[in-house]
C-alpha cells in the first residue's frame, strides 16, 4: 500500500512540475483549460498524499492551490464564435 501512495505522490509532483515547465517554456499559457486541469490534479494527488503523510501544512497549501484552479475554470469568460 505504501507504493500506491509514493506513486500518487509522485504524479502530483510531476504533474505540477510539468505544468510549470509548460508555461515558463511559453508553450502553454496560465489561462488554459489544460493548465489549470493539470495543475488542479497535480495539487489534490499531492494534497492526498500529505494526508496519508500527515504533513497539514502542504495539505493546506495544495487544497488552496487546486481550489484557485477551479475558481479559475469556473470563471474562464466563455468563448462564442
Amino acid at each position: 500500500m505504501d507504493m500506491l501512495w509514493n506513486i500518487i505522490g509522485y504524479a502530483g509532483s510531476l504533474l505540477i512540475l510539468f505544468s510549470f515547465y509548460m508555461v515558463t517554456r511559453a508553450k502553454w499559457q496560465p489561462q488554459q483549460t489544460k493548465y489549470l486541469v493539470a495543475s488542479f490534479f497535480g495539487a489534490m494527488f499531492l494534497a492526498i498524499y500529505q494526508i496519508w503523510l500527515g504533513a497539514y501544512a502542504g495539505v493546506l497549501l495544495n487544497v488552496v492551490f487546486a481550489l484557485v484552479a477551479v475558481w479559475a475554470l469556473v470563471s474562464k469568460p466563455k468563448i462564442t464564435v
